[in-house]
């Protein structure tokens, strides 16, 4: 099962990491916008990124991804009506970002601002190291992935300041930005598919259907949706005609277990059909069919 405690432990880095890029973020926007460094301005974008979606991550681990029924569907759509608003605002500052680094010219700024995006990468550097014993969860995994490339962009940031190169610092805006940009657009994506409810081809299907196949549980369907940060799960199971109310409960209270011990997994719901109805049904949709023809 999962661990709340692990969870709320996780959950308070994210909320820690938010509270840090925060303010940093907001000093390398202000210090970009005074000394026209698009370069610093591009990064802060970057950071302002990380910064929501870290505030977010920590109130989905400590509040959404306790399976309560006091938070229904319409919590998960909050989360994802969030990201994607702060999407399309990124995405718009983002190519208004780079219209204006090509159109302008960039002004010439001294090297210990290479500073201002080296202190951010340290800071993500250690935040990689603390999310590394929680890697069992799912969003903390992405999150650790997406750390890497961090720290590396922030890196090379500082060093495209010290050259001072306008080709070097137009390339790295562009690289920057483009990160940005593809992060945002995944995010938006989600979001969107969150929203409508979309069914996804997702490996979690043939894990939920591999870990029920094992304990001999027949799943005549699957179905995955997206919502928020997590999915949700809906199974059909199949049981002979002569299966015992009582039967029925323990399997279907079986299969929930199953599902539930899968990472990422938010809202569960399962329905138990006997197998006689169904093929009761097969022949009426056979009959009808012929008389048609």
């Amino acid at each position: 099962m999962i661990s709340l405690k692990g969870l709320n432990s996780a959950s308070r880095i994210f909320l820690f990491t938010g509270i840090v890029l925060l303010p940093l973020s907001l000093v390398e926007y202000l210090f970009g916008f005074w000394y026209g460094s698009f370069i610093l301005i591009a990064d802060s974008y970057h950071g302002f990124i990380d910064t929501f979606s870290a505030f977010f991550y920590s109130i989905v681990l400590r509040i959404i991804y306790r399976k309560s029924k006091r938070f229904p569907l319409g919590k998960y759509n909050l989360e994802s009506l969030g990201i994607l608003l702060a999407s399309i605002v990124v995405l718009f500052l983002s190519l208004n970002l780079i219209i204006d680094a090509i159109r302008e010219n960039q002004s010439s700024i001294n090297s210990w601002f290479a500073l201002l995006t080296w202190i951010p990468a340290v800071v993500t550097f250690s935040i990689y190291i603390a999310e590394r014993k929680y890697s069992w969860i799912g969003l903390v995994r992405a999150d650790i992935a997406h750390s890497k490339f961090d720290v590396l962009t922030e890196i090379a940031s500082g060093f495209a300041i010290i050259l001072d190169n306008s080709l070097v610092t137009l390339l790295m805006i562009l690289v920057i930005v483009g990160f940005v940009i593809l992060d945002t657009a995944r995010e938006l994506k989600e979001a969107i598919m969150s929203l409508i409810g979309a069914t996804l081809d997702s490996p979690i299907r043939d894990t939920v259907i591999e870990k029920m196949r094992k304990v001999g549980i027949n799943a005549l369907s699957t179905s995955v949706r997206k919502v928020g940060s997590f999915y949700s799960i809906s199974v059909v199971i199949g049981l002979p005609s002569n299966t015992t109310l009582k039967e029925a409960y323990r399997i279907r209270k079986k299969a929930y277990r199953i599902i539930n011990s899968i990472d990422n997994i938010a809202l569960v719901e399962i329905k138990v059909i006997p197998l006689r109805n169904l093929k009761a049904k097969g022949k009426r949709k056979s009959t009808l069919s012929q008389i048609k023809h």
